[in-house]
């Protein structure tokens, strides 16, 4: 015997989301290749329109793989280079 409050949504049906989120996730290609174009002075909106994704992605991406240092060693070797 049920004596609590029973849930009812109210929401139509159809309003519902149809699945989860598709997931694109990076490939290693892909994360060497923002690796480059950062290190080479490019924006992540540059970077953005480069790969195909947007630039929180982007910058989301750069966080969560720790390329931060890759970056910047990058950076280093190529201005020694000049």
């Amino acid at each position: 015997m049920n004596t609590g409050i029973v849930f009812t949504p109210k929401i139509p049906a159809h309003l519902y989301k149809s699945g989860p989120a598709v997931q694109n996730p990076y490939t290693s290609k892909d994360l060497h290749m923002l690796v480059k174009l950062r290190s080479e002075g490019a924006t992540f909106t540059e970077c953005a329109k480069i790969m195909g994704r947007s630039t929180s992605n982007l910058g989301s991406a750069v966080s969560y793989h720790n390329l931060e240092g890759e970056i910047e060693a990058r950076k280093n070797s190529l201005s020694l280079h000049k």
